[in-house]
């Protein structure tokens, strides 16, 4: 059985390799020259120093959507948010509403009007027909490369069936050109939590999905909100907190060292080159 220390230096290793994964998405797109290319230098900039205070190790984090080290707490923060919330859904099921693609001109005015109009359907229903609807919202955008057009839809987490039929019938009464066939429901599941919390990882390592593409979805997402909750009080915001100061308690109290993250190793190093994964796991406190 593996000790709390080496634990602890698994974790930061797989840390590491979201960094690097992270590399490999923004270099693209830093190359692109696009308005976002500020915006993709900070993800860059993501946990590349820890910070040795004592025994509290301190980095810096972007919150920027292409970053899967930001997203992966995006994830766990919403997991541990909203899961307690959904575990009282006696009948939880898996809504997805959509309208046809669109081109790459149309995106952003296509998701703040289906953006709108989803908060139109939830109004009515709550307030007009006296639907008690609880749920989370989730925004999504995937690409068609055969068309080059694009996607932009939803993915709902609603409590009952008797939710998630009422507001397909209504998306569909209010967007003449959505089609019945292209709306779907289904019980939720295991499968359905990890789509639901995916968030823009999934749009980042999709491989097939051309570099322009993503950026062109990325800055169309600019401050749109990819979750909303509906009937339910409790609300987990999807930022990442910019500075975090973590205790290990296996740290020496006495020392303060900075750590540079090297995207070759996959690995934080002082400037004498003592490995940051290494000294969390050569102390021994099973």
């Amino acid at each position: 059985m593996q000790n709390k220390t080496s634990e602890t230096a698994k974790n930061m290793k797989k840390k590491a390799i979201r960094l690097g994964q992270t590399y490999k998405i923004i270099w693209p797109l830093i190359d692109l020259d696009s308005p976002l290319k500020k915006q993709y230098w900070n993800a860059y900039h993501c946990c590349r120093e820890a910070i040795q205070e004592g025994v509290y190790l301190r980095f810096h984090y972007c919150n920027t959507r292409w970053c899967m080290e930001c997203n992966a707490i995006r994830c766990a923060k919403m997991i541990n948010g909203y899961m307690p919330v959904f575990k009282e859904f006696k009948k939880p099921y898996f809504i997805t509403l959509t309208r046809p693609n669109v081109l790459s001109f149309d995106l952003e005015a296509e998701i703040t009007d289906l953006i709108k109009e989803f908060t139109l359907v939830i109004r009515y229903l709550r307030e007009r027909k006296k639907i008690d609807l609880k749920g989370l919202r989730k925004l999504e955008v995937t690409y068609n490369w055969m068309l080059n057009s694009y996607h932009p839809h939803f993915h709902l987490l609603v409590d009952s069936p008797e939710s998630g039929r009422a507001v397909i019938n209504e998306w569909l009464h209010r967007n003449p050109t959505a089609t019945p066939d292209a709306q779907d429901m289904r019980k939720a599941d295991k499968g359905s939590f990890t789509e639901l919390f995916k968030y823009a990882a999934k749009i980042s390592i999709d491989h097939d999905m051309s570099i322009y593409a993503k950026d062109i979805i990325f800055q169309a997402l600019t401050k749109k909100r990819i979750y909303q909750p509906f009937g339910i009080k409790k609300k987990i915001s999807e930022d990442v907190d910019e500075i975090v100061a973590q205790a290990f308690g296996m740290l020496e109290p006495e020392i303060y060292l900075p750590f540079r993250f090297d995207e070759n190793k996959l690995d934080w190093f002082t400037l004498e080159g003592v490995s940051l994964i290494e000294t969390l796991s050569k102390f021994d406190t099973s």
